[in-house]
């Protein structure tokens, strides 16, 4: 998105901050290429997406439960929990399978507090296997 003050947005699916960095720099070789005035500089990252699986089943409703003030679930809607993050901001979606989508960090480092806050408030609620076996006759 090019928008009137020359600022561009370049909207990347890549894994790193170095990998964005290179994307926006071809985009800008591009536009050179098609006859526009265009100088790279100023470049930034506004805001950082991230997948995790926690390697375990997560109690959703036992979440929900414990933190009120920050979680959202509406399982008939969608089946992820939303939690919301105050400090570092982020909003977070946990499903019970143990994948966490993470979104709105503005730097890896704050990805890194964000993740260490949140593992061991999902690590208290872990899903077990609640399987019991019929004794045998």
């Amino acid at each position: 998105m090019i928008k009137a003050s020359g600022r561009i947005n370049v909207i990347t699916n890549t894994s790193s901050e170095a990998d964005s960095h290179l994307a926006a720099r071809k985009f800008v070789r591009i536009l050179k290429r098609i006859g526009f005035p265009v100088k790279f500089r100023d470049f930034g990252c506004l805001q950082l997406c991230a997948v995790m699986d926690v390697g375990f089943k997560i109690r959703l409703e036992r979440l929900v439960a414990e933190h009120p003030y920050a979680c959202t679930y509406e399982p008939e809607l969608f089946t992820g929990l939303h939690y919301h993050m105050t400090d570092p901001k982020c909003s977070i979606t946990i499903f019970t399978s143990g994948k966490v989508t993470f979104s709105g960090v503005k730097s890896s480092a704050e990805l890194a507090k964000v993740v260490q806050v949140i593992h061991p408030v999902l690590s208290g609620c872990v899903l077990r296997d609640e399987l019991r076996t019929s004794p045998r006759a």
